[in-house]
């Protein structure tokens, strides 16, 4: 398999901070934070207080705190869309240069949580806004003129979609009236997406 990490400054500069670390044991529990909040796109791994007391653990600056988790999360979010599995993580690891302990921690835990990762990472969706919940009603419109007095009839539906991205926002509303012809073409339409759908 050609390289999985791209070997830049930047990415050497973060292996270099890893592998300087003191309490190398603890990264086992640094790690798992990360992994388990990877598919959470505005949701920070560590508070700014856990980020002091990781400083301190790891005996390194804040600002090369921030470089840990970002080259962390990279290497995890690479995992996830090459689909490795825990035994070629570790060779790749080993040929960017990491410390075989620390090496070991990734390795285990790729092994441990790698199939909810990528599970949570497929339910994520691509949009934040997804649709959640459909209401309808059916009115008639009565129409009079000196020549004929007719009924249209008109479905209304309201759409409720949801923001993961804040998922305890309430739900946004969005109410569409659609008459006879619109309503079966809006239909046809849903017809053909799902047959597409059908057919991946």
């Amino acid at each position: 398999m050609a390289q999985l990490f791209d070997l830049t400054t930047k990415f050497k500069a973060s292996i270099k901070i890893m592998n300087e670390i003191d309490n190398k044991p603890k990264f086992h529990f640094f790690l798992l934070r990360i992994v388990r909040t990877l598919h959470q796109k505005n949701e920070a791994a560590f508070n700014e207080t856990e980020e002091q007391q990781l400083s301190a653990m790891f005996n390194v600056e804040s600002d090369d705190i921030h470089a840990l988790l970002e080259a962390c999360s990279f290497i995890f979010e690479q995992c996830v869309y090459y689909n490795v599995s825990s035994n070629v993580l570790a060779q790749q690891l080993e040929a960017s240069g990491i410390d075989p302990i620390l090496i070991k921690s990734f390795h285990k835990l790729w092994e441990d949580e790698k199939d909810r990762v990528v599970s949570n990472f497929r339910e994520r969706t691509l949009l934040p806004q997804t649709l959640e919940t459909i209401n309808w009603s059916l009115h008639l419109q009565m129409a009079q003129s000196n020549l004929s007095r007719t009924k249209t009839p008109n479905a209304i539906f309201e759409f409720g979609f949801r923001n993961w991205d804040n998922p305890k926002e309430e739900r946004d509303l969005i109410q569409v009236e659609f008459t006879h012809e619109k309503l079966l073409d809006f239909f046809n339409k849903l017809e053909k997406i799902q047959e597409q759908l059908d057919a991946m």
